[in-house]
């Protein structure tokens, strides 16, 4: 197989707030159970851990379909707590948390901090750019290729190949 290693994604992301000075890090994510987002929980959660928080990671769980409404109570009730950040570990609930915000009336990094995943033009369009986790899907089309040509062969060993997600900067992890 050919995998993206999304526990250390889940980890990037919460590292990048940390390094930005953010503590109180929610995470927003579906309840699905499907083991890439579980992943980038479980590097969500490491990092928490790894910074003495593990009592204050928290992720709020969404049905997949859900409306921005679901997600403005989630993060109202999140900022009341004292929240001062979220990682969204997928573009669709990135796409959501942003509708959220602006129905809200709340900014990044201003108010709140955020960092989302995958690929999209719409973390260009706002007042800020939107730091965001990017999967290398050239790298994964290539090295799926390469594989499948060794299966072909004959020639293909039974070791996955497991690649890094990159960090893509943006406005929205500015410290205030």
């Amino acid at each position: 197989k050919v995998l993206l290693d999304d526990v250390d994604a889940g980890m990037q992301a919460t590292r990048l707030l940390f390094s930005k000075g953010y503590r109180n890090i929610r995470m927003i994510s579906y309840n699905l159970g499907i083991s890439s987002i579980a992943e980038r929980e479980n590097g969500y959660k490491a990092v928490m851990a790894e910074n003495g928080l593990a009592d204050q990671a928290k992720i709020h769980y969404i049905a997949y379909g859900d409306s921005v409404e679901a997600v403005v109570d989630i993060i109202k009730n999140a900022m009341a707590e004292g929240a001062d950040a979220f990682f969204l570990p997928t573009y669709s609930l990135a796409a959501l948390a942003l509708g959220a915000l602006k129905e809200l009336k709340l900014n990044t990094p201003e108010d709140v901090a955020i960092v989302a995943f995958d690929e999209s033009d719409i973390y260009r369009l706002g007042r800020t750019t939107i730091a965001h986790m990017v999967q290398p899907l050239k790298e994964l089309a290539e090295k799926s290729l390469e594989l499948l040509h060794s299966m072909i062969e004959n020639e293909a060993s039974v070791d996955n190949i497991i690649l890094k997600s990159e960090i893509v900067p943006g406005e929205s992890v500015d410290k205030r």
